[in-house]
């Protein structure tokens, strides 16, 4: 059977059985593109990429662009019009493996150095609340988070100048208030914040490889500790990248990583 036949005859296959199975591999591209010359065996015709491609399983992306390649030069030389439809979706699947990618090489371009930490804690009789600040640098350009734990609510805040002192002081001042209103922040590099910390434990371990999740494990460890462990803390992280900082486990992050487990084996019992 040549190459051509073999064309043909899965030409004529169903529809969405031909998308998964039709792929050509370009090593024997060449050779086998003149009709009547004897193909290779049918599994060297055949190949893997096209049925992993539209599976959802991640395939090497050089290796679909050279399937790709193979399949438009049959298409145009075998004039096989069902062709159009695998290479639109191996197509679609190089771009949105590009964008991923380029959004991943952003992200592990940055690193994050501490410049500064402090953590201060204002008490209004039996309540108060906590002010924890870092100062980190990428690529030279600096950025101040803060954390104000008001009896456990989370409320973060990102500028690029130093308002800890003002935080602490909590003097009413109106201007400053819509200031630090207008900084809050949702979410910093895919972290998400909503108050409650056990929704930003999950947000970092649900994308373990996010460069930004030390940083707000930092963040957070400092905003939880006991005052008496803040200087040593402090002096751990500053002056160095914090993705090289050992940083212990507040006693919340260990809570949750508890009931994670817990749930964990919950669901293997039921």
């Amino acid at each position: 059977m040549t190459l051509y036949d073999i064309c043909q005859e899965v030409g004529e296959i169903e529809e969405g059985l031909f998308y998964g199975q039709v792929s050509f591999r370009y090593d024997n591209l060449m050779c086998a593109m003149k009709p009547g010359h004897p193909g290779e065996l049918l599994d060297d015709v055949l190949a893997e990429i096209g049925w992993d491609v539209f599976a959802g399983k991640e395939v090497e992306l050089e290796r679909v662009k050279e399937w790709v390649k193979s399949l438009k030069q049959f298409k145009s030389a075998f004039k096989i019009k069902e062709l159009s439809a695998p290479i639109k979706h191996a197509q679609e699947y190089i771009e949105e493996q590009e964008k991923v990618n380029q959004n991943q090489e952003g992200k592990t371009m940055k690193r994050y150095f501490i410049e500064e930490a402090k953590c201060g804690v204002v008490n209004y009789g039996p309540s108060g609340f906590v002010v924890t600040a870092v100062k980190f640098s990428v690529d030279g350009v600096a950025q101040w988070l803060y954390v104000v734990d008001v009896e456990g609510i989370l409320n973060v805040v990102q500028t690029d100048t130093d308002i800890y002192d003002g935080l602490l002081e909590d003097n009413g001042d109106e201007e400053f208030n819509d200031y630090v209103n207008a900084h809050n922040i949702e979410e910093f590099e895919g972290i998400e914040f909503d108050g409650d910390y056990l929704t930003t434990f999950a947000s970092m371990y649900d994308d373990p490889e996010n460069p930004a999740n030390p940083l707000i494990r930092y963040l957070l460890t400092l905003n939880y500790c006991s005052m008496d462990e803040v200087d040593d803390l402090v002096k751990l992280a500053v002056g160095k990248y914090i993705d090289e900082v050992d940083i212990p486990l507040s006693d919340e992050e260990e809570e949750w990583l508890e009931e994670m487990s817990d749930e964990a084996e919950d669901e293997e019992d039921s």
